[in-house]
């Protein structure tokens, strides 16, 4: 099995149970998943966990690691709880473990890992698909860390070599980072802390919509091909209409956490926003057109 982990708290569980399905409707592998979960993750959110894995993968399995108060002091930033940093503690919550993938659970799967988990590590202590440095402060952000924008990696999909970071006892430098006032969090701290020991992902492994969206406006792809891995890192499709925003539909209404109420107020709050945009549009040309005569 390849052992795969996740992060989540209550709020989450329904995004984590629509990322898990994804992942085993996406190939024939079979995983050993753990979930990172936070105090407030009850029996039924668990159950309900259990029961989506055990109806769509029966050489899977899914257990739950509890962290308690880890990273009470950790810095919070944009309305992300210290949950994100759950991650970095990962290659001493499963000692047995060499090497794991790790997952954001605002993520749909379009193939399996087997490919990825593969991936020869040697002394990386991390793989990652480079985050695109679009926006000229995230570019800036980085460069004052000491750090090159062009090898800075987006930490919603990595593989970790567990075994060499336990082996080099990373876990202090991360919980000293982890109370700095870093403005990516764990995200900072893994390019920070493995400056150097970071192999480079094709972005397939890690394809925002937004970027996507870019490629096609470009002609390099026709959007249905490219991308093993969609992150909804930016906007949430349960949210709000984003790129590829089907996608993680189609999945949601598949799953057992499937609300056709919270689907039905999704969907009409975000048509009725785009219908008002649209006959806003229509107003503001018809009084340019006039005003020009």
């Amino acid at each position: 099995m390849i052992p795969i982990v996740f992060s989540t708290d209550h709020n989450y569980v329904m995004p984590t149970c629509v990322t898990i399905a994804s992942l085993l409707q996406s190939g024939k592998e079979n995983y050993a998943i753990y979930v990172l979960v936070a105090d407030d993750v009850n029996e039924d959110d668990r159950s309900l966990l259990r029961d989506q894995v055990a109806e769509l993968s029966a050489g899977s399995m899914i257990d739950f690691l509890s962290m308690g108060g880890a990273f009470d002091g950790g810095f919070e930033i944009r309305g992300i709880s210290k949950a994100c940093y759950f991650r970095l503690l990962i290659p001493w919550l499963l000692p047995d473990v060499e090497k794991v993938i790790y997952s954001d659970v605002d993520i749909i799967f379009r193939t399996g890992l087997k490919e990825l988990y593969s991936t020869e590590l040697g002394e990386d202590y991390f793989a990652g698909v480079v985050a695109r440095g679009s926006v000229k402060t995230m570019k800036k952000h980085i460069s004052r860390l000491g750090l090159d924008p062009e090898a800075y990696i987006n930490s919603g999909l990595i593989l970790i070599n567990a075994a060499k970071l336990r082996e080099d006892n990373m876990k202090e430098t991360f919980l000293k980072l982890a109370e700095k006032k870093l403005l990516f969090q764990d995200q900072d701290i893994i390019n920070i802390a493995s400056k150097g020991r970071i192999r480079f992902l094709p972005e397939r492994w890690n394809m925002s919509p937004a970027w996507l969206a870019e490629d096609v406006k470009a002609g390099k792809c026709d959007g249905t091909t490219r991308g093993c891995v969609l992150h909804y890192s930016g906007l949430k499709p349960w949210e709000a209409m984003t790129y590829c925003w089907n996608e993680w539909w189609d999945t949601y209404k598949a799953t057992k956490v499937y609300d056709p109420t919270f689907s039905y107020k999704v969907e009409s709050r975000i048509l009725s926003y785009t219908l008002t945009a649209r006959r806003f549009m229509r107003s503001l040309s018809y009084k340019i057109k006039n005003a020009l005569g």
